[in-house]
């Protein structure tokens, strides 16, 4: 096989570089490999668009986290004349990130080398995904997309500090973000109905949020539809409860703050004209207003048998 490799050697702190070598000899076992390494956002987008479209590969693989994984997703898209369709060259994914959720729910192996393995047998599925389009900009979604407080933690967390503390720095600007917690309203409207004023909103693709966390049970990247969450009060201790539905896995059904609902489409929008950002598989890479969009079976992923 002819695979393009695309690796941000600095994902997860020294983890990307210290398992480059192996990753290396592994892949290219049998096979013509082709190696890219950087973490520049828009090398990275470019060398995936280029091998989308060119077609001289027979499989992409991506070496990082969740948000290299996304801009490679992104790069197919706009390669591809119908985004709606499966993309033709199928995609790999070496987790080397720090919470990798997409690996997590899907069942590639955390181990770099054993998801090595798994990409080497080719097993290709389709996925769902998730579009977002702002009035100047198109993104995409595998995992999940958030507005509100977990985008403002996402946004302000300091990239040194997260290659630091990993996991734990999202932990410490949450707590730095909850006292001084202040949020702007927006509102999600679907279909005709009336709008839903709220805080904030987790859009999911899938059941995990965050790592470990499950948001919704019984979520499925392959059901054709997104799974919202809207939390409705602005206040301190709603927030809180909010969160703690999740850590603690219990339904969000019985509170009168939060409101759960699937749609196909929807937009969310402000009334006011302030910067409210939107995190994409957790990295803030969106603005309101936006589209919400799901595309079913669009993107072709190597998975585990």
């Amino acid at each position: 096989m002819r695979i393009k490799l695309i690796i941000n050697p600095f994902s997860g702190g020294k983890k990307a570089k210290k398992y480059l070598p192996k990753i290396k000899e592994i892949l290219s076992k049998n096979n013509k490999l082709d190696v890219s390494e950087t973490n520049d956002i828009i090398q990275i987008e470019k060398i995936a668009f280029q091998t989308a479209s060119k077609k001289n590969y027979d499989l992409l693989v991506v070496g990082g986290g969740d948000g290299t994984l996304n801009l490679a997703i992104k790069a197919i898209k706009n390669a591809s004349p119908n985004p709606k369709q499966s993309n033709d060259i199928p995609l790999g994914f070496i987790p080397l990130g720090i919470t990798n959720v997409f690996a997590l729910e899907v069942g590639i192996p955390q181990n770099p080398l054993a998801a090595c393995e798994i990409i080497l047998k080719a097993r290709t599925k389709e996925l769902d995904l998730g579009k977002i389009s702002e009035p100047e900009n198109i993104h995409y979604f595998i995992s999940m997309a958030g507005i509100g407080f977990d985008a403002e933690v996402v946004e302000r967390v300091a990239p040194g500090l997260k290659n630091i503390l990993g996991a734990k720095a999202f932990i410490l600007q949450g707590f730095y973000d909850f006292i001084k917690y202040n949020p702007s309203p927006f509102y999600v409207q679907k279909d005709n109905e009336i709008p839903e004023k709220c805080f904030l909103a987790i859009v999911c693709n899938a059941k995990h949020y965050g790592g470990k966390f499950t948001f919704f049970p019984h979520a499925s990247m392959s059901d054709g539809i997104l799974d919202v969450c809207l939390l409705k009060n602005r206040s301190r201790k709603a927030l809180l409860s909010f969160f703690f539905n999740l850590v603690t896995k219990q339904s969000s059904s019985k509170n009168k703050n939060i409101l759960s609902f699937k749609a196909k489409k929807f937009k969310i929008y402000s009334s006011e004209e302030k910067y409210i950002p939107i995190q994409i598989d957790g990295d803030v890479g969106g603005k309101l207003p936006a589209e919400f969009e799901v595309y079913p079976g669009a993107l072709k992923m190597i998975l585990p048998g």
